[in-house]
């Protein structure tokens, strides 16, 4: 993927709006705010569209097939790659913008933030993208304080948390970054939708103006937690207009102001104003303009353009995944933390799975490890990103071994050295605190498989704690949209700490609580 410049000329092919629709751009004229330069477009289709006004998406991205070149960086393996007990222990992070490699061939990673003090500044979750859409920018959460900051590449802060809700005055839903705008922030207010726009410096400013007001909900709309733009600008909804009452999720293009897909879950009530309104636990964007849905029900559901009747269920788990397409671009698939993991055990048994939605009774493939029924595994901490499909057939997932020895502070009387998986004692698996990219179309049968599409990026050193739960312990890595960058959290400065992380308000340490953030790349 690549931006094109003002007044650039491109050829592009415009994803679907139904599943029968194909848009074929044959020239456009991206034309910014630059003067004297005018924009025209010309567009066919091969079919009747779904919808009475089918909007032409967003204009600035190239796609011409999946990109498969292989990352520059990163060990290709599946074996357990177990750390030197000393190299394990001893390790400290470096400075705010300097950076680190692990031996063996794993990927230079630079130090974004430095919290200092109890509370974390971090990715919110693998599944929202935390890079702009240029690569300059990432957007980080401190959940202690609760509120949002922008940094730069390079580890400097360029809105302060205090300056952001300022700017802000926003609901509790997400801040979403621009999927073409590389200084553009979406959020919403009340019952209306904000464009926030960053100036750079060094320390920059944001300004925030209404362009959408939701006349039909009189609560709230929010942009649900883990919530991502797709590559055609349209990004899940939940509106609300009486508080504690029904709910309705739909589509929505900031850029159009354009609304698709309203349904009303039936016995959906609850608070709207929240990162998880009423019964919606989470909504994910598609690429072809819809979303799969969890919540409703107990498991994961798929509502599709045209939109007609309800959600579809297919998956009676609610799984955490990401959606994408398969290695041929076009066949939509999910990449699971696992799958169907309350029923069957899915294909891969608690181990990460990429399975179609077109077909769920299929095994589906194991990307990086053999199926779970072969030297079943303890149930790990997996979690995915694959946001760059619609440049990069490349996932990411990061895997925490859920309080195994290595994973505890130094001090902890529970912390043991690392001990290879197959051994006696042993404590450390294929893939333990690695960020990890592998190909959609990676299929692992056995532990040591030799392959070229799995790349081992970085050693996270993070640390947890079993005593205070997992969430801003774990390590979640969101891949930037053209799967050039990858941000993780980790809390590894801390890891030597006599008390693990800093005391909190009781006096008790080691709560596990106290991540910074990191980056890898560019891996292209």
């Amino acid at each position: 993927m690549r931006i094109l410049e003002p007044c650039s000329k491109f050829v592009v092919r415009v994803p679907r709006w139904g599943e029968n629709l194909l848009l074929t751009v044959v020239a456009v004229l991206a034309c910014g705010a630059v003067p004297g330069c005018s924009s025209t477009s010309t567009y066919k289709s091969n079919a009747t569209p779904s919808r009475s006004s089918d909007p032409l998406f967003r204009s600035g991205v190239v796609q011409s097939g999946l990109d498969l070149a292989r990352p520059q960086c990163g060990i290709s393996s599946t074996a357990a790659i177990v750390p030197s007990a000393s190299a394990w222990a001893n390790f400290t992070p470096p400075a705010v913008g300097g950076t680190y490699t692990d031996p063996g061939g794993y990927c230079p990673v630079k130090r974004i933030t430095n919290i200092g003090s109890r509370g974390q500044m971090v990715p919110f979750y693998s599944l929202m993208q935390a890079i702009s859409a240029r690569d300059t920018k990432i957007l980080l959460f401190n959940g202690d304080a609760a509120h949002w900051s922008v940094y730069d590449f390079g580890g400097n802060l360029v809105i302060s948390g205090a300056s952001f809700d300022s700017a802000a005055n926003g609901n509790r839903g997400l801040p979403l970054w621009d999927r073409f705008d590389d200084k553009v922030i979406w959020l919403t207010a009340r019952h209306s939708i904000k464009k926030c726009v960053i100036t750079m410096g060094t320390r920059g400013s944001m300004s925030c103006t209404v362009t959408h007001t939701f006349t039909e909900y009189s609560h709230s709309v929010v942009f649900p937690g883990d919530t991502d733009m797709n590559e055609n600008g349209w990004v899940p909804m939940v509106g609300q207009n009486t508080a504690g009452g029904s709910v309705d999720i739909f589509m929505f293009q900031p850029s159009t102001n354009t609304k698709a897909g309203t349904y009303t879950p039936p016995s959906c009530t609850g608070e709207g104003d929240s990162m998880q309104p009423a019964c919606i636990h989470r909504l994910i964007s598609t690429p072809n303009n819809g979303m799969t849905i969890e919540g409703l029900g107990s498991g994961d559901e798929l509502w599709l353009p045209p939109f007609s009747g309800s959600p579809t269920a297919w998956n009676p788990s609610a799984d955490h995944h990401s959606v994408g397409y398969a290695i041929d671009g076009t066949t939509l698939v999910g990449a699971f933390e696992d799958f169907d993991n309350q029923n069957t055990g899915g294909p891969c048994d608690f181990r990460p799975g990429i399975v179609s939605f077109s077909n769920t009774s299929s095994p589906g493939n194991c990307p990086i490890t053999p199926n779970g029924e072969t030297n079943p595994p303890p149930e790990f901490g997996w979690h995915v990103s694959y946001m760059d499909h619609a440049t990069r057939p490349w996932v990411v997932w990061t895997m925490m071994g859920n309080g195994a020895g290595p994973e505890y502070f130094n001090s902890e009387s529970s912390y043991a050295a690392p001990v290879a998986w197959n051994s006696a004692g042993g404590n450390w698996y294929p893939y333990q605190a690695e960020v990890v990219m592998a190909r959609v179309d990676s299929n692992v049968t056995s532990v040591g498989q030799s392959t070229s599409l799995i790349y081992r990026l970085a050693l996270s050193h993070a640390r947890q704690h079993n005593d205070s739960g997992y969430y801003w312990q774990d390590v979640y890595a969101p891949v930037s949209w053209d799967g050039k960058y990858v941000v993780f959290s980790s809390n590894a400065a801390f890891a030597q700490s006599a008390s693990g992380c800093p005391a909190d308000s009781s006096g008790s340490g080691f709560t596990g609580d106290c991540a910074d953030t990191y980056l890898i790349g560019p891996l292209f």
